[in-house]
């Protein structure tokens, strides 16, 4: 008797577990609060993701192997913010075929092994890899790629991690919620958030952390004296490994890469010459078309390095002046501008922008000196006339940075 009684009871508890698991799984499996799945997205009920920005290095690698997407955008937040995937250029009028793969925060080495994974996992034709000028050593991604495809299906059903997630997902559709991503892998990030000026001194207070060469009078003379000459010096070390490995990968397919140096709202410029280091990122970027030039990838694969800055409009929005349509702080650009970068970069007929003075630059090394010089002309009219911007600038930089003549050396 007592014995079928534990063995009732133990059915049931079995039973009863297996149908909580069920219904856990079914909960999470139509709530999808890390877009895993992607589909069934319903306006008022789950169609704001915005928990996918705590997991989106374990959702996204599954979300590329399983759409196969023949244009990736690949890069930092700046990336991930800023350039639409469904801009025609990369969509071509199908959704499903373009997807934002850049991730917050990614350094060069999760890049680069982005773009691996992306080699090895899809028939991509297109992509536009984000980045600062710098170096681009090779790097070992086997440690990257195993946690890329560690299996993640019980996780995002039956964990009380993802009940959690749900619950909040649930709870946070409110169409004005900032961090969120859209079906396409673009993180909106805190758009139209008026607190613009706050994420600008953010921005300066990293950048300028333990540097001490910083000096508002290194500043000044940098609009005093003429425009220095581009003197590029070939035996400075300058990592292209893993340059050259991705053109050993992409070569002889049908891929066009488009690196893309990121740029900067006219403020955030300023923080390289508020340091002296304005010429690193020229240098890098004659080092990066020297090296392409050199090494071109075989037909019918296509590399170009682009480069977009200026002090037009779009550069130049007043920071503390609320809500703005191009930027979002002084490194997060709005797809507004990014819209227009990509049109520049996959443009086939002729725009009638200039080579050299243009709003985009396709970055050669023949061409680059004068760029650099007209680029630099530009900003020394711009400020001159807008003393605002250099207003603005003081207001930003952290007090602890020393700003006399005795600091810039």
């Amino acid at each position: 008797m007592t014995e079928d009684v534990f063995a009732r009871y133990g059915r049931w508890l079995l039973c009863g577990t297996a149908l909580l698991m069920l219904l856990t799984a079914a909960f999470n499996r139509v709530v999808d609060p890390f877009q895993y799945f992607g589909d069934m997205r319903i306006q008022g009920f789950n169609a704001i993701k915005s928990r996918l920005r705590f997991f989106e290095r374990e959702v996204k690698p599954a979300v590329l192997r399983r759409d196969r997407p023949e244009s990736v955008i690949i890069g930092s937040s700046v990336a991930a913010i800023g350039f639409e995937p469904l801009h025609p250029s990369l969509s071509r009028g199908e959704p499903g075929k373009s997807y934002n793969f850049a991730f917050a925060g990614a350094p060069w080495n999760e890049a680069f092994c982005a773009l691996e994974y992306v080699l090895a996992h899809t028939e991509v034709k297109r992509i536009v890899f984000g980045m600062v000028a710098q170096s681009m050593p090779d790097e070992d991604c086997s440690r990257m790629f195993a946690a890329m495809d560690e299996t993640r299906l019980a996780e995002v059903l039956v964990s009380p991690q993802a009940v959690q997630h749900s619950i909040k997902t649930l709870r946070s559709q409110d169409p004005r919620e900032p961090q969120r991503h859209t079906p396409e892998g673009r993180y909106v990030f805190f758009r139209d958030d008026p607190r613009v000026e706050h994420r600008a001194r953010v921005f300066f207070e990293e950048y300028l952390r333990g540097k001490i060469t910083c000096s508002e009078e290194r500043l000044r003379r940098s609009l005093d004296v003429p425009t220095p000459l581009l003197v590029q010096d070939p035996a400075a070390p300058f990592d292209t490994s893993g340059l050259k490995r991705i053109l050993s990968q992409i070569s002889g397919r049908d891929i066009k890469l488009k690196i893309v140096i990121y740029p900067r709202h006219v403020v955030g410029a300023e923080a390289e010459y508020l340091c002296g280091e304005e010429l690193q990122r020229w240098r890098a970027m004659f080092r990066l078309a020297q090296y392409l030039e050199e090494h071109p990838p075989a037909p019918p694969a296509s590399v170009e390095v682009w480069e977009f800055q200026g002090y037009g409009p779009e550069f130049s929005e007043p920071l503390g002046g609320g809500v703005l349509t191009y930027w979002q702080d002084p490194i997060h650009f709005n797809p507004e501008l990014g819209n227009a970068m990509l049109d520049a970069m996959f443009s086939t007929g002729n725009t009638g922008s200039d080579p050299v003075t243009g709003f985009g630059y396709r970055v050669t090394s023949a061409t680059l000196a004068a760029r650099y010089r007209w680029l630099s002309d530009q900003r020394a009219l711009y400020l001159k006339a807008h003393p605002e911007t250099w207003d603005a600038l003081m207001r930003l930089v952290p007090p602890e940075i020393k700003r006399s003549s005795s600091t810039a050396k």
